[in-house]
């Protein structure tokens, strides 16, 4: 059977204490190159466990830590993911102010894409982003139809406006 490509948006998280997790012996040979022992603890038990390590995220909010792309049969992928999940650390909570910074980014990008002629919706106010903003339901690219732009405007976009949580496969 074919790999398929499966990105998972893990967040680093440190070493387990006391865990059974196969670890992997060397970097994954057809992946990225990246020492095991440097790896979040889930992470290295899904290449243990035949994941490819694709490529190394950065993170997607500030204070968070990188993601990981891995890559693994499909028909495997519940399995191992299942099998890691409690090697996996909470997500740490931002405080008002990172989730400020976050907002006001966002806001900015909605802003630039404006500038680039796009109709987003505007912004929630601060305090209701505060309380929803994990869930929704605001971000920049609300009101866009981005899987009609063209390689050229996600690419304009992208360089012009960071568009930071936005990612085209």
């Amino acid at each position: 059977m074919g790999w398929l490509g499966i990105a998972f948006a893990l967040a680093a998280c440190g070493p387990a204490t006391g865990s059974e997790e196969p670890s992997p012996s060397a970097s994954p040979s057809s992946g990225v190159a990246f020492p095991a022992e440097e790896l979040p603890a889930d992470v290295r038990c899904m290449v243990g466990h035949g994941a490819t390590l694709v490529r190394i995220l950065p993170p997607q909010f500030e204070g968070d830590e990188p993601g990981y792309q891995l890559a693994m049969p499909a028909t495997r992928a519940d399995a191992v993911r299942q099998a890691c999940d409690r090697f996996r650390e909470p997500d740490r909570k931002l405080t008002v102010a990172e989730t400020r910074a976050v907002y006001d980014r966002w806001v900015g990008e909605r802003n630039c894409l404006v500038e680039l002629g796009y109709r987003p919706v505007e912004p929630p106010p601060f305090e209701i982003f505060l309380a929803t903003w994990k869930t929704g339901p605001w971000d920049p690219l609300n009101g866009v139809d981005t899987n009609a732009w063209s390689d050229a405007e996600y690419r304009t976009a992208k360089e012009r406006c960071v568009l930071s949580a936005f990612e085209r496969e």
